[in-house]
């Protein structure tokens, strides 16, 4: 009575039993290709494979490439091993107890080899920021500017951000994190730190300026003192000549327009001017 109430349903039970075995195959085969497809999976450049098979994380790391897992049994997490950048805000203190509020740029990667032991460690890459960078800089950053007063820290800036490098390398060497480099951006100071600052650096600015205006003064001064002495020995050396020439017109003006009778000098014998002028006249 059933069966001729449903004959489509009667149909297919017939069918399903005329073609049973043809039937499971094709079930099988389906469930075969999806099992071969999920048993493939492709590993992107600058990334890495983290199988998991039924919740473990293997000790196996997938490189980049095809490779192929137990289908239904194992996952594979993908992790990137680039080199990331993550920009970490954090304050400090100054050896002189000044507030000093920074941004460290971190680019950083994590060891290839071993993104399993991370990702079963401290799970997706925000994590690693979160956890481990974060709190490593800002240990790293509070340990370094005590050491240094705050005009210390913007003075001596580099030695401040090698010092900082040298010891976050070994902070986070235990998690499997490698750091590319470190920057020191944006340093920042309480207002009064900022406003002394700016102060100090006016108030050199001005003994600057009071030093150059001094040193003109000065060779202002040495320029009039060494005109006054050329103008003080031109005086003198015009007086000088102006007293020959006075004496030579006296001279002139006693002389009686007869020149001496005798004329000598140094080891020139002496001559008798008269004697000469009498040969003359008798000739």
């Amino acid at each position: 009575m059933a069966r001729e109430e449903n004959p489509q349903m009667n149909n297919f039970m017939d069918f399903v039993l005329k073609h049973r075995s043809k039937f499971v195959f094709y079930v099988l085969l389906f469930f075969a290709m999806i099992g071969l497809l999920r048993s493939c999976v492709t590993i992107g450049p600058g990334e890495r494979g983290i199988v998991i098979r039924m919740g473990s994380v293997q000790p196996n790391v997938l490189t980049e490439g095809m490779h192929f897992i137990v289908p239904y049994t194992d996952s594979v997490q993908m992790m990137s091993v680039r080199i990331q950048k993550s920009e970490i805000n954090t304050d400090a203190a100054s050896k002189d107890l000044q507030t000093v509020r920074t941004t460290v740029v971190i680019n950083w990667h994590i060891d290839p080899l071993a993104v399993n032991t991370v990702y079963q460690s401290l799970g997706e890459m925000s994590e690693v920021v979160n956890r481990i960078l974060a709190p490593a800089v800002s240990e790293v950053l509070k340990a370094a500017t005590a050491k240094h007063s705050a005009t210390e820290i913007l003075i001596k800036r580099g030695e401040l951000k090698d010092e900082i490098d040298k010891n976050l390398v070994i902070r986070v060497q235990p998690y499997h994190i490698e750091i590319d480099g470190v920057s020191l951006t944006d340093f920042a100071f309480s207002p009064e730190f900022a406003k002394a600052i700016e102060q100090k650096q006016v108030a050199e600015q001005e003994a600057q300026k009071a030093v150059y205006v001094a040193q003109q003064a000065e060779q202002d001064a040495k320029a009039k003192i060494n005109q006054a002495r050329g103008e003080s020995e031109s005086q003198r050396l015009l007086a000088s000549t102006i007293k020959g020439q006075v004496i030579t017109l006296k001279a002139i003006e006693k002389w009686d327009g007869h020149f001496p009778q005798v004329m000598g000098s140094g080891a020139l014998p002496f001559i008798n001017l008269k004697n000469f002028q009498s040969s003359e006249n008798e000739k």
